[in-house]
């Protein structure tokens, strides 16, 4: 399937093929060699086609991360960021959602929070949240070499941010009993399927 989607959406290969095939039904309902109509339709297909599959794939990573979301009840999107792009014509009409970050709340043995931005063609990013709400300040860890590990300052310390916009809201703000709920539920169905 990856390389069908590769041959299609990111070579002018799919594009190609499209023309081709409607040039040819198109030449066959018009047998009349003198008729300029399958030209004009294969011209039309063309560009058709040139304005809409390169945007196809910004469209299914929206589906794919929205499908992820309604299967995991216990992450919010917190940020969606719509992107398009000047030279795929069609996300300058409707824009696709290029990037979500999600937030959903860590094991109890953890403790924080998880956050997780997903973007378009971008490799997840994630870190751990252990939020200070007296404050309003939290710190952080992020995957490195397989690990988790602390933001630090260069003397070493722990890297102490200030919360921003949507982060004090969320992580001090917000109930997130039923996140939690449904997050342990899906942890026992996982035990339950490994015994």
């Amino acid at each position: 399937m990856d390389f069908i989607n590769w041959i299609f959406f990111d070579t002018i290969f799919g594009i190609a093929t499209i023309v081709m095939a409607t040039y040819g039904i198109v030449r066959l309902l018009f047998k009349d060699k003198e008729n300029k109509t399958p030209e004009i339709i294969a011209g039309v297909a063309f560009f058709t086609a040139l304005l809409t599959i390169p945007s196809i794939p910004r469209y299914q990573f929206e589906n794919e991360i929205r499908e992820k979301i309604n299967q995991s009840p216990w992450m919010r999107v917190v940020n969606e960021t719509k992107w398009g792009d000047l030279t795929e014509i069609l996300t300058l009409f409707v824009t696709p959602v290029g990037s979500f970050t999600l937030v959903m709340p860590n094991e109890p043995t953890i403790g924080g929070f998880s956050v997780i931005t997903f973007q378009y063609d971008e490799d997840p990013i994630e870190s751990l949240i252990e939020p200070e709400c007296s404050d309003e300040t939290y710190t952080y860890s992020y995957p490195h070499n397989g690990k988790f590990v602390y933001g630090t300052e260069e003397d070493g310390s722990f890297d102490v941010v200030k919360m921003q916009g949507w982060e004090h809201e969320q992580f001090c703000k917000s109930d997130w009993s039923k996140e939690k709920d449904a997050l342990g539920e899906y942890r026992l169905k996982q035990m339950d399927n490994n015994l």
